[in-house]
């Protein structure tokens, strides 16, 4: 870093303003760092441009664009600028030949759910393509800040992402021509660790994507529309092949219906279950909505605000409190955001430079807005071909439902991004300027990521949902997330649409209660229940499993006429669609305002005598 900045005063010095330089930084952290470095130094003489991945490209095209007399633009860019759109401005390209990309160890069981960015030396091709920077459209030079010696030392290409990313939406994917995605990834090139793909076959699992073929109920819960005859060819040779390889039987799986639909959607599988939660509530709109705002960055920036950053920050934050619908989640701030800005598109479609003012005035960038509304159109699309729903097109009307259902949408959020729960042990004060967490379903430890704009402030006490988690060296940066200040509020959500649960009744001289098992992440957690909440628990259950029903058979029959998919849910003794659930949103209603009539509460618990089970099962009777 020291002697990059010494080079950019040096080339500033002698060279024409015209001519930018383009500088390659490891990460956001060292380009923020450099860009105060230089507004401090060279205020006068530069016009530094950060370019990380939350700053939009439209920003990058407006600097291009840019030219302010006697200042020279430096463009402070991670690796994201090596195949990104072509800077004709560039003359001077330096290199600090490092790049933070994420790494798995096995050795760090963390590293499997939350990859880690590390620094680390780029690769031969990584320099070639930094290289090519300049010389496309003029001359220009090269400053590679690594030892021209040791350059034959580095590797030709860089790892290839699937053997240090999380893979569960892919290995979802793979079960649609091979029981077990271990046997595609056998015959790859590059291979994911198998602590990578059990750690998303257990992921899938809990969530009710997949079912192992042994399990007693995966005969009611195989989705068959598959084309069982090209799965049954590539997927036998496939599975023989990697069976003969490792010298081992291969455990097999089955996809259910859940995960079939979680394929078809351009969704990984934890924001997915979002819209498998609106066809369960007849919310389907709403949380499809919720899902491609999950799926995506948060569109509220404090922009390039280097100088003003803490007022920016506030301001920003202020901004998503007024649209918190009175909860502290910032996905619900996210959702009203998108549909108020749909509203103004509605208005002012054709006036880009009033919708661009509108976005300023809220800190919200345009370009992330409507990148959550291409993904919503999209998802929308893809759930359509395989299964009608209810939708509502009016923006007005959604949000009108947002802001009366918002503590239910929230309540789903958290059911879906559960894994990431983690308890604040302390907030902040005057003595300790970090509020930390303890993960529920994970022994590690958890800081709010202030790099990021959030309505919510950690309390201790309070149980917070994360949708975006970060590792770094042993703690977990959180951020977009939702806080619940009521423990029984948080479990009961679990209670309620976990997918797979244990349970038992006991009676003592209080009266009857009940315990329930949850499990996430492979650690369990059990809960006490009173005899009211229990019974309310089970009950919902029951609503939600006549729903899954009617959704099969709407999939099953939805090339038919109408009457027929009626005469097959009378014939099963079913609600028609719109009915159940109505049933089902007015009792998540009901329960969540009763609640302090209800306990549940984490307890100590032997699971050898929980024998019932809780199942959201698809299975129709025959």
């Amino acid at each position: 870093m020291y002697i990059a900045e010494h080079l950019i005063a040096y080339i500033n010095g002698n060279s024409y303003p015209h001519h930018s330089i383009l500088v390659f930084l490891p990460g956001r952290a060292q380009v923020e760092e450099m860009q105060l470095t230089l507004e401090r130094h060279l205020r006068s003489r530069v016009d530094v441009i950060p370019w990380h991945s939350a700053v939009d490209l439209t920003e990058i095209e407006a600097a291009m664009r840019r030219q302010i007399p006697g200042r020279q633009k430096v463009y402070l860019a991670t690796d994201i600028a090596e195949v990104s759109i072509t800077l004709p401005d560039v003359v001077f390209v330096i290199d600090l030949v490092l790049v933070k990309r994420p790494k798995i160890t096995k050795e760090i069981p963390a590293s499997l759910l939350y990859p880690p960015l590390v620094t680390q030396w780029i690769s031969k091709g990584s320099i070639a393509q930094r290289r090519g920077r300049v010389g496309r459209v003029q001359q220009g030079f090269y400053f590679c800040l690594f030892p021209a010696a040791q350059i034959p030392t580095l590797q030709d290409h860089a790892q290839a992402p699937i053997e240090n990313s999380r893979i569960d939406e892919l290995s979802l994917h793979c079960l649609q021509i091979v029981a077990n995605p271990v046997a595609v990834f056998s015959i790859c090139h590059s291979q994911p660790l198998a602590e990578t793909i059990a750690s998303s076959m257990n992921t899938l699992t809990e969530l009710g994507c997949i079912i192992d073929k042994k399990d007693p109920f995966s005969a009611n819960e195989l989705c068959t529309d598959f084309d069982k005859a090209r799965t049954n060819n590539w997927g036998k040779e496939i599975l023989t092949t990697a069976e003969e390889e490792a010298s081992t039987d291969i455990e097999e799986f089955q996809c259910t219906f859940i995960g079939r639909i979680l394929q078809l959607i351009p969704a990984s599988p934890q924001p997915g279950m979002l819209v498998f939660y609106g066809l369960l509530t007849g919310l389907e709109s709403l949380m499809i909505l919720a899902s491609a705002v999950t799926s995506s960055l948060s569109p509220f920036s404090t922009g390039n605000a280097s100088r003003n950053l803490a007022r920016a920050m506030e301001e920003t934050e202020n901004v998503m409190r007024d649209m918190c619908c009175g909860l502290r989640s910032d996905i619900v701030s996210v959702m009203k955001a998108v549909l108020l800005f749909r509203v103004e598109l509605e208005r002012h479609g054709e006036n880009d430079q009033t919708i661009q003012q509108w976005c300023a005035q809220k800190h919200l960038s345009s370009d992330k807005l409507l990148a959550i509304v291409d993904l919503y159109n999209h998802i929308k699309h893809e759930l359509s071909e395989y299964l009608p729903f209810g939708e509502i097109e009016d923006p007005a009307k959604l949000l009108e439902q947002l802001e009366k259902l918002a503590p239910m949408v929230s309540v789903m959020c958290n059911v879906a991004f559960v894994s990431h729960s983690v308890e604040v042990t302390s907030d902040g004060n005057m003595f300790n300027s970090k509020e930390t967490a303890v993960g529920i379903f994970s022994d590690l430890s958890a800081v709010p990521d202030i790099h990021f704009p959030s309505c919510l402030r950690w309390q201790e006490g309070d149980i917070i949902i994360p949708v975006q988690l970060n590792l770094m060296f042993d703690k977990l940066l959180a951020s977009f997330s939702t806080a619940i200040s009521s423990p029984t509020q948080f479990w009961m959500s679990l209670l309620l649409f976990t997918y797979h649960m244990r349970f038992a009744t006991f009676s003592d001289e209080d009266g009857t209660f009940y315990v329930f098992c949850v499990r996430y992440c492979g650690k369990e957690r059990f809960l006490e229940v009173d005899d009211i909440g229990g019974i309310a628990v089970l009950d919902f259950r029951r609503r939600l499993n006549s729903i899954c029903k009617v959704l099969r058979l709407s999939h099953l029959l939805k090339d038919e006429e109408e009457d027929v998919f009626t005469s097959a849910c009378e014939k099963h003794n079913l609600k028609s669609l719109q009915n159940a659930q109505r049933d089902v949103i007015t009792a998540l209603v009901t329960i969540f305002k009763n609640l302090e009539n209800m306990s549940v509460i984490e307890v100590e618990h032997e699971d050898d005598d929980l024998d019932s089970v809780s199942i959201l099962s698809f299975a129709l009777e025959a």
